[in-house]
């Protein structure tokens, strides 16, 4: 064995946009990929959570599954995996704290091992497996990690990547009291961060786009041999352990704005060509690309003269239009309150428009704080029932 492959987020699941049904396929080429490189370079893989979307996926996403690791299983490669909150079961047979629960769809095949609170050696390297936590637990989790362990893989909101501003981190480094390096889902995109002093985090960001906030570029990392390997002869204690930076072969994507006449009359003109992307290699089912339009609805005729100019487009995209609603009640920002606004993040944006006392603001802030956005909509939804019912 060479090292070790980390991956995280696939979110696997036979569509991802309600409204391009036929927008499919993205989550199986790139885990495809990851196999492939897997087999190629003689790596075992661990995998950091949300590997399906839902906690009930679909069956196709369960074949796909089933089929990468019989690759594994033939090559002989371990594949090691923890829960996110997407798969994770949540029903009364979990264990009384209210943590892990049942591995259900990934044990569905024998190979791959759930290592929820276990232990296990890479190359003479310790390992320590966390499932997502809930944020009132996971201190105490983390605090009882096994002396020893080198890696920790979770799957976990962190301070460093999000921040206090975006939604509420669910833990930071700080808690983190014997681990050197952190392998971490949760995080849609590809990033290192370091507490400044020992420990290291990486995050190796979703296998394909889930949201159009994301970027379109997708990764895996390649953890190189341990550190006192003689390939590596000038690795220290205090350095991280080395790793590539392993790119994704994805659904190619663009992006356009359209705020003036001007740029609406150029993008009407544009002979276009095929979206930027290297579409070689791509199975047929991922060769229309996406294209991102964000217009100014106020602009005379745009969306009919953008739907017209995106017709001549071969192969046809898939179209994501974003109006930009223009209001003559507008907030003029200066660069003093632009600074202010960005330490107070969305909600302190949101304060700026709506009342702190109305439903809007109400509604937005629960969100924002939830750690279960999906699940905190299920619960305003009852409540509003209700109250209709009353």
């Amino acid at each position: 064995m060479s090292g070790f492959v980390f991956s995280a987020d696939w979110h696997l699941s036979f569509g991802t946009w309600a409204n391009h049904p036929t927008l499919v396929g993205d989550p199986y080429h790139s885990l495809n990929q990851i196999i492939d490189y897997c087999i190629e370079k003689n790596c075992p893989l661990i995998a950091g959570g949300d590997l399906f979307d839902k906690p009930v996926p679909d069956p196709v996403s369960v074949s796909v599954m089933c089929r990468e690791m019989d690759r594994m299983q033939a090559e002989g490669l371990p594949v090691y995996f923890i829960q996110g909150q997407h798969e994770r079961v949540k029903r009364s047979a979990m264990d009384a704290t209210g943590l892990g629960g049942a591995a259900e769809w990934m044990s569905v095949h024998a190979w791959p091992t759930h290592v929820h609170k276990q232990t296990f050696t890479i190359e003479g390297q310790q390992f320590y497996g966390l499932d997502w936590t809930p944020p009132d637990r996971i201190e105490e989790e983390l605090a009882a990690i096994p002396e020893g362990t080198y890696f920790l893989v979770c799957h976990q909101v962190w301070r460093e990547f999000m921040g206090d501003t975006v939604c509420q981190p669910e833990c930071n480094l700080g808690m983190v009291p014997t681990a050197r390096e952190v392998l971490t889902g949760d995080f849609h995109e590809t990033l290192s961060a370091s507490d400044g002093a020992y420990k290291v985090m990486h995050s190796p960001g979703s296998i394909s786009m889930r949201s159009m906030g994301e970027a379109s570029d997708k990764y895996f990392y390649h953890f190189l041999r341990q550190l006192h390997d003689p390939d590596f002869p000038s690795m220290h204690d205090d350095e991280p352990h080395p790793k590539e930076q392993i790119r994704l072969s994805t659904r190619a994507m663009a992006e356009v704005t359209i705020d003036t006449e001007e740029t609406l009359d150029a993008f009407v003109q544009y002979t276009p060509e095929p979206v930027s992307g290297d579409t070689a290699e791509l199975p047929e089912e991922l060769s229309r690309p996406m294209l991102r339009i964000n217009y100014h609805d106020d602009i005379p005729e745009v969306y009919n003269r953008i739907i017209a100019a995106v017709e001549r487009y071969e192969p046809s995209p898939h179209l994501f239009l974003y109006p930009k609603r223009v209001r003559e009640d507008a907030i003029e920002v200066d660069e003093e309150m632009r600074e202010q606004l960005r330490g107070q993040g969305l909600l302190g944006c949101l304060a700026q428009v709506e009342s702190e006392d109305s439903a809007t603001y109400k509604t937005t802030s629960r969100l924002l704080q939830s750690t279960d956005p999906a699940a905190e909509i299920e619960a305003i939804y009852d409540e509003y029932s209700q109250e209709e019912i009353e």
